[in-house]
């Protein structure tokens, strides 16, 4: 999608958290846009970054809670007579109100329609759409409080909210909670304001009618594509997984009324119809490279709220000893063979599978060239999943494949239940392998409702 936000006025709304600074690489580059870009800083906010940088990058005044309410309506505004009220103003020429940072007691105080700083003035007074970047520590972020409110924003304000990304935070923590970065908050201002209109199979990605409600609110925590393990800046070993299982799941899991966390190798933007759904509200994607890469999202993402993990992704099981910082180069006094260090990488689901509560569930894929079903079951075990999914290696780089979903029969444990589909498309196996997570899920909540009681 072209970026462009010519002749688009945006207010931008800046909240008091350490992200603050990064504002005004993004006033900057919503300017090369062409935007023109009101900064309103937050009582707070102008703790942490100067008015006098954000005027200069924004060219346009820079407005705080202590700004006069009553300004010469001639240096602003000449089609207004006399003078107008910051707020109200600012309110009716904005094509769209940001606000990133967003911390938490600012989405509390939009929740709750509080107004008193001269950003919530300007949002109450608006109709123009509502977009917020939240940024702030991970227990803060996850806390039943800000997720409700976030609920709310969403749900009764229709404001658009861009998820957090996970990585290392400011008070030396890592998790959820990193404010998005510039591209994506830029992409999402960008596709609301030109109001693109999607084809009709690309509507069809939020369209959840007909399908069961069974994993409402739950928390899916989903791996997708194949890891690149790098021995110089160029050259990497891989896999040819195209990530499309992973992305059918996510999908099939958004319809069925869950939040997903995507982990991804795959760059899904290139896609349009698959872009489509990256807009969705309880989707958060988390783009990554290595198998280092993935364990550290996936630990990072995986804790108490989290109902299901799926690992989908097609992790290679070893990686360079060494990675150099140059190009490997070749000449003529290199030698003709070249001997490879290899060390094995971390198993991630047989990770997480040790960490699980008894009300967790997770799910593993098994990509077998030979004893399919004999050497799934193994893994099953070995690894304490809750699910396996046993596929051939035809599956790699393909839309369609032959699966078996493998799991211990819910009145049997000592048995296992095996259904074999035939070859088709990603997207229909992802159903039924939800069809059996969700069963999976209900017979461990009824098993362990004291344990789901007792968190809640």
């Amino acid at each position: 999608m072209e970026l462009t936000l010519e002749n688009k006025t945006i207010v931008l709304g800046v909240t008091g958290g350490i992200a603050s600074y990064k504002t005004v690489e993004l006033v900057s580059q919503l300017k090369k846009l062409g935007a023109n870009v009101y900064v309103v800083l937050s009582s707070s906010a102008a703790s942490f970054v100067s008015a006098l940088s954000l005027e200069v990058i924004s060219c346009n005044r820079v407005f705080t809670k202590d700004s006069k309410h009553t300004v010469e309506e001639s240096t602003v505004n000449p089609f207004l007579n006399n003078s107008y009220i910051d707020h109200i103003h600012l309110a009716q020429i904005a094509d769209i109100i940001l606000i990133a940072p967003a911390t938490a007691n600012c989405i509390g105080k939009l929740a709750h329609a509080i107004s008193d700083d001269l950003i919530y003035d300007i949002t109450l007074a608006t109709k123009a759409p509502v977009v917020i970047a939240p940024a702030m520590n991970t227990n803060m972020w996850l806390h039943p409080g800000v997720q409700d409110n976030i609920k709310r924003l969403r749900d009764s304000y229709a404001y658009s909210v861009i998820q957090p990304s996970a990585g290392a935070l400011a008070c030396k923590t890592s998790g959820i909670g990193r404010l998005a970065d510039l591209d994506s908050i830029i992409s999402t201002v960008n596709k609301i304001l030109t109001k693109k209109i999607l084809s009709k199979y690309s509507k069809l990605q939020f369209n959840s009618k007909g399908k069961p409600q069974n994993l409402l609110d739950n928390n899916i925590l989903i791996s997708a594509g194949g890891t690149k393990e790098y021995l110089d800046p160029v050259r990497f070993i891989s896999n040819d997984s195209s990530g499309e299982m992973g992305f059918a799941l996510a999908q099939e899991a958004l319809y069925r009324g869950a939040n997903v966390i995507l982990v991804s190798t795959v760059n899904y933007r290139k896609d349009p119809i698959k872009s489509a759904l990256l807009d969705h509200p309880n989707l958060l994607l988390l783009e990554v490279n290595s198998s280092e890469e993935m364990l550290k999202a996936m630990e990072g993402n995986f804790n108490e709220s989290i109902d299901a993990v799926i690992m989908a992704a097609a992790v290679s099981d070893y990686s360079p000893m060494k990675h150099l910082s140059k190009k490997i180069k070749k000449d003529n006094d290199t030698a003709s063979t070249v001997t490879l260090e290899l060390k094995e990488n971390p198993d991630i689901i047989k990770h997480l599978s040790a960490q699980k509560s008894p009300i967790q569930i997770t799910v593993g894929f098994s990509l077998e060239s030979e004893d399919l079903i004999e050497n799934a079951r193994k893994k099953l075990i070995a690894k304490n999943l809750d699910m396996i999914i046993a596929n051939g290696v035809d599956a790699i780089n393909s839309k369609e494949s032959e699966i078996n979903i493998i799991y211990p029969k819910l009145d049997d444990p000592n048995k296992l239940e095996i259904i074999k589909l035939i070859k088709q498309d990603k997207s229909l196996s992802a159903d039924h392998i939800l069809d059996h997570l969700s069963l999976i899920l209900k017979s461990k909540h009824e098993k362990h409702s004291h344990l789901i009681n007792r968190q809640t």
